[in-house]
């Protein structure tokens, strides 16, 4: 039997969840941003308005995650430019689409921070985060994420934030509570051949507890739809 996955079909209360700490990421970037106004000599002040950077998988494998996160960033930005925006400017969000690829995402962040000239960058899926993220950090422009790839703070870079538990914080959750909740001892393993799924099997083989069998893993390519075996 064949059997296809829908990008995002299995994936509601994810996306649910996603918009809700985007726009609660959003409110965060918004305090960055005030900190970097509060700076008299800063650029910033002189902008009719201010404006962000938000590089995010609009097209390919993780679009319905990009989607989402955007639809939950607008929602922020409505609500606080109707509140008078920040110091009394309204705020702007230019979005460019990384297509959650390496490359794409290294050209569309040096466009944000070369031509828009953005003080903040927000990234959503762990291939943009890590891979633009050296080059977020020389240029001093504040780098917030919500990927959870554990790599992206182990650095202690000073400009590049996560404001979500790592994957290991995940993982080691999940070993506790599943042979609770499942009333299983055994786990078979299928993730995302990407820095997420992989910092995700990372995590779950270093948090598995000596009463859990890992009786499989398996690795896929980010854009598969066909798992027929």
């Amino acid at each position: 039997m064949m059997s296809r996955a829908v990008p995002g079909a299995h994936f509601q209360p994810t996306l649910r969840r996603r918009r809700g700490i985007m726009k609660r990421s959003f409110v965060a970037v918004v305090g960055v941003l005030v900190a970097l106004l509060l700076g008299t000599a800063s650029p910033l002040w002189a902008a009719d308005t201010y404006k962000i950077g938000a590089a995010l998988p609009l097209t390919g494998p993780a679009q319905y995650l990009g989607e989402a996160e955007r639809e939950a960033m607008n929602m922020a930005l409505d609500e606080i430019n109707k509140q008078g925006g920040v110091n009394g400017q309204k705020l702007e969000i230019i979005y460019m689409d990384t297509k959650a690829d390496v490359n794409t995402a290294l050209s569309v962040v040096e466009k944000l921070m070369s031509l828009y000239k953005v003080p903040v960058i927000m990234t959503t899926d762990s291939n943009s985060a890590l891979a633009t993220m050296d080059n977020t950090e020389k240029a001093k422009v504040v780098h917030l994420t919500v990927a959870r790839a554990d790599t992206f703070t182990e650095k202690g870079y000073k400009y590049c934030i996560r404001n979500q538990p790592t994957n290991q914080m995940l993982m080691d959750q999940y070993m506790k509570d599943m042979p609770r909740q499942l009333n299983t001892k055994k786990l078979a393993i299928l993730v995302a051949n990407y820095p997420y799924g992989l910092s995700a099997l990372d995590g779950l083989k270093k948090a598995k507890l000596p009463s859990v069998d890992i009786v499989h893993e398996n690795k896929f390519p980010m854009e598969a739809t066909d798992f027929t075996p």
